[in-house]
């Protein structure tokens, strides 16, 4: 995941949109207001990836998967 710290912002949106299509269709719940509202956000201490909001919604999600999205988000990412 650090390989989307350098990468150029047209590269990177196409691939997290892919990535949280995958989450949406097989574990929806990831995506929900309720658990967005409990992933960790410090405005005053931003990490790298808080700093764009669609990396901030797939690290933490992806925090929260089970191993068969992260499965799948591995294979997503080797095609």
């Amino acid at each position: 995941m650090d390989k989307f710290k350098e990468m150029d912002q047209k590269i990177r949106e196409p691939i997290l949109n892919g990535i949280i299509d995958l989450v949406e269709k097989n574990q929806p719940s990831l995506l929900t207001f309720e658990k967005a509202s409990n992933f960790r956000f410090d405005s005053t201490r931003l990490r790298w990836y808080e700093q764009d909001p669609h990396l901030w919604l797939v690290f933490n999600a992806l925090q929260s998967a089970d191993s068969t999205i992260l499965e799948l988000v591995e294979y997503y990412l080797d095609s």
